[in-house]
């Protein structure tokens, strides 16, 4: 049974805020870069959390935990355009310039999102 789209950005929302990293989607302990799939990998940013958790994927295409804290993140952007310059944002921008407090709060929102569609389609 797969897990649902809440469930998933649960999992990754532990990965992406108690181990965070910048700037890579993943890094070992010695803080190098490695596969988000390597059994090294012990701290992710958003993305290479959510690929670690959603399994294999191209990372950015057509992802269905990225696609969502990417949307997230956008809905979030007017309560953090003091902070950046950007008029639009990605989970990618809110991980490596705004930290983790904010990509715990863009994750909330895409679970709660999540949360919302699962609750609207009939089984």
């Amino acid at each position: 049974m797969t897990m649902r789209i809440s469930d998933q950005l649960r999992a990754a929302k532990v990965l992406a805020v108690e181990h965070n990293t910048k700037r890579e989607y993943a890094v070992d302990a010695e803080g190098q870069t490695v596969d988000v799939y390597s059994p090294r990998a012990c701290r992710f940013c958003a993305w290479g959390a959510a690929c670690r958790v959603a399994g294999p994927a191209v990372p950015g295409v057509n992802h269905p935990l990225m696609s969502r804290l990417d949307a997230a993140a956008q809905e979030l952007l007017p309560n953090w355009i003091s902070k950046i310059p950007w008029t639009s944002v990605s989970a990618a921008i809110i991980n490596d310039e705004l930290g983790v407090e904010a990509v715990a709060q863009m994750f909330d929102r895409a679970i709660r999102n999540a949360e919302r569609e699962e609750g609207s389609t009939c089984p």
